[in-house]
């Protein structure tokens, strides 16, 4: 173990290619814009504080500290909660990054299996301003006369929490085992547990800039898992509106690097019409043995005295930000 957790060496080449400009200069935009409308300038001045705290090293009852938030939970079942500071530092109610899913075609066949419950290594470690969490799944199958379990494929989630930024970065990393093959994967990023019985908010919206534009969608209550979004998108924002009166309001946001990649996002609802889990769903080209892909997101959450989740004030300020992009890479000279 390497502080508290071994690092495996999945590699990271075969990653598809970024989307082109003006996609990848939109979305560095949409994120800044996220930021741009920060009413109390809480997220800037814990800024200018980097702090990354270790509290507990065990994987499956970690703690990490940032100015920013508390991450908790158990690598081995692949559970990382995050819950955002208050003023006087006291975590609040957290979201869980989980839930995922490796879908693929076998035999003419659809195949749907649970990341989480296929995890062999897991840990921490600590490195120069950042602290990697990661757990990794490896999946078998059946083959031959005696039916012997065969690997075919890994796939690492790694997320890095940050001294100096309020970000998570989650990077996903599929490979093929030598001598396999693997048709048509498909690779989910999930968000878990959206709507706890004791939180101050619900995120019942979803909102998502792309290509075609800025698109918005809702699931109702009772409602089994909703189609939110279809087709690639660079930027999604989930206001976090008060379950009652004045209370607190939050946001949380997705920056898609890799979302010229994304098929589509589904919600599924919990009681109360609010989200409770939230799936990405990335198309992958088909995979040769040793071959692998790498997706890319960077996950943002905040509360209203840092960021305001209302759709006006983030439409005009992403609208400004966007346009600035587009006309910045229409002056790019084109490709030769």
């Amino acid at each position: 173990m390497d502080d508290g957790g071994r690092m495996s060496g999945t590699g990271t080449e075969g990653a598809g290619a970024a989307p082109a400009l003006p996609a990848v200069t939109a979305a560095e935009a949409m994120l800044d814009a996220a930021l741009a409308v920060s009413a109390g300038g809480m997220l800037h001045a814990r800024a200018a504080r980097p702090e990354l705290r270790l509290e507990s090293r065990d994987p499956r009852r970690f703690i990490v500290t940032t100015p920013w938030h508390e991450y908790s939970g158990d690598l081995s079942q692949g559970l990382v909660l995050q819950a955002i500071r208050g003023p006087a530092g006291r975590p609040g109610a957290p979201i869980c990054h989980s839930g995922n899913l490796l879908e693929f075609r076998h035999r003419g066949r659809k195949v749907a299996l649970d990341v989480e419950a296929h995890i062999v290594d897991y840990g921490l470690r600590r490195l120069p301003g950042r602290v990697v969490l990661f757990h990794e799944s490896r999946f078998a199958r059946r083959e031959g006369l005696l039916g012997r379990r065969h690997p075919f494929a890994r796939l690492r989630y790694d997320y890095a929490v940050l001294a100096d930024s309020p970000v998570l970065e989650l990077t996903v990393t599929l490979t093929v085992e030598p001598a396999r093959r693997l048709v048509a994967p498909r690779l989910t990023t999930g968000v878990d547990a959206l709507d706890p019985e004791d939180g101050p908010t619900r995120m019942r919206r979803l909102l998502a800039w792309g290509p075609a534009g800025r698109s918005a969608a809702m699931a109702a209550a009772g409602q089994a898992a909703a189609a939110l979004h279809a087709g690639p998108a660079f930027h999604l924002a989930l206001p976090e509106e008060p379950v009652a009166g004045d209370g607190p309001r939050q946001a949380c946001h997705l920056r898609l690097l890799d979302g010229d990649r994304l098929m589509r996002v589904t919600g599924t609802p919990g009681r109360d019409g609010g989200l409770h889990w939230l799936v990405l769903r990335y198309a992958c080209p088909t995979l040769a043995g040793g071959a692998s892909v790498t997706l890319r997101e960077e996950r943002l959450r905040v509360t209203d005295a840092e960021v305001d989740p209302s759709p006006e004030a983030m439409d005009r300020a992403m609208e400004t930000r966007i346009a600035a992009a587009m006309e910045a890479a229409a002056r790019q000279p084109p490709d030769r």
